[in-house]
């Protein structure tokens, strides 16, 4: 006889990406889209200077951390059920209650990765002062969704993976072993967290500096001449570097440096964790497969994984002191203690 094994019921770490705070941004048509959509949850008509809206990554289709990974027709599903679930703190459903509300929610597609990117109303009360201050000035910074699943399916057969012998992590000749989760049932609440497991933190969309005054105060730092044509959306680039340079506080002149500081930062680090891994996992470690899987990652990504490795290596080398007391050796009934005593009797 078969037993069904009961639903997971799973929580997917992801980030916050964006926000939209200023009420007067954008045509008045995209303001009525916007109160029509959270009006839709709210019991009484809220004017725009009641509440503040975010926008966040809640999963994507990549593996993660815990080398899950979910397939796009499993996003689509989440993308459908996620607006009207709350946003919590720390998954607490028992002793505090929701934050805000998830009025919408869109997928965003970023060449092979595929996300779902809610947005969520959070009303400016007294109490959630703080609370929206915090996000808006990065401290909170990432987010975790509260699902449940049915089908934890193996990569490497193919079978629900607490049945089979297969372990996540671990590489079976080129193929590294994950679980896919199948058969969504459930978005619970999406939660801040103080570290979620996607490595990306909150970006504001307002910018210090529009694009073209960046530009010619980087033109005049060199003394080169720079086109500009067009606005923020035909230079993607200069705006990622832009945004680097503000968030680091980098000079122009800084940059080269920044650069070859991180590349050898990331050599090193992806060095150290393929020569744990070789030293833990011997033959079942497939280098090949590892360094193609970290090549995509952000650095601080790539220390997660490093990180568990070296907890590893701690728990079978446990390290050890670096000086220890020994006691003095004595010879025969007169030794070295009682010769020392003798002197200082004399």
């Amino acid at each position: 006889m078969s037993m069904e094994l009961e639903p997971f019921v799973f929580r997917h770490e992801g980030t916050v990406i964006g926000m939209r705070t200023n009420p007067e941004a954008g045509p008045a048509s995209d303001e009525e889209v916007l109160l029509a959509a959270v009006n839709r949850f709210a019991l009484r008509p809220l004017r725009r200077d009641e509440f503040a809206v975010f926008s966040l990554d809640l999963c994507h289709n990549q593996i993660d951390k815990h080398f899950s990974r979910f397939p796009d027709e499993e996003l689509e599903k989440i993308d459908r059920m996620t607006p009207g679930r709350p946003l919590m703190e720390r998954h607490d459903l028992r002793g505090s209650l929701p934050r805000g509300t998830f009025f919408r929610s869109q997928l965003h597609r970023d060449e092979a990765r595929l996300a779902v990117r809610p947005d969520v109303y959070v009303l400016r009360t007294a109490e959630n002062t703080d609370f929206i201050l915090n996000i808006e000035g990065g401290v909170y910074r990432e987010t975790s969704i509260g699902f449940s699943f049915r089908l934890p399916e193996c990569s490497i057969c193919g079978k629900d993976i607490r049945t089979c012998d297969h372990v996540p992590g671990r590489s079976y000749g080129q193929q590294l072993c994950y679980f896919t989760m199948r058969d969504v049932l459930d978005v619970i609440e999406g939660s801040v967290v103080p570290s979620g497991s996607q490595g990306t933190g909150f970006v504001t969309q307002e910018r210090a500096l529009a694009l073209p005054a960046a530009l010619e105060a980087a033109r005049k730092a060199y003394h080169m001449p720079i086109e500009v044509h067009g606005g923020v959306e035909d230079a993607p680039e200069a705006r990622a570097l832009l945004e680097a340079m503000e968030a680091h506080r980098l000079a122009p002149g800084q940059v080269a440096q920044a650069v070859d500081d991180g590349l050898e930062a990331r050599r090193r680090a992806v060095e150290r964790f393929c020569g744990l891994g070789r030293e833990l996992d011997g033959l079942a470690f497939d280098e090949t497969v590892w360094r193609r899987t970290l090549e995509p990652l952000t650095l601080r990504e790539i220390h997660r994984h490093l990180s568990a490795y070296e907890i590893r290596f701690d728990q079978k080398y446990p390290p050890q002191p670096v000086s220890r007391p020994e006691p003095l050796p004595d010879s025969g009934p007169k030794g070295v203690s009682e010769r020392a005593m003798a002197i200082l009797r004399a």
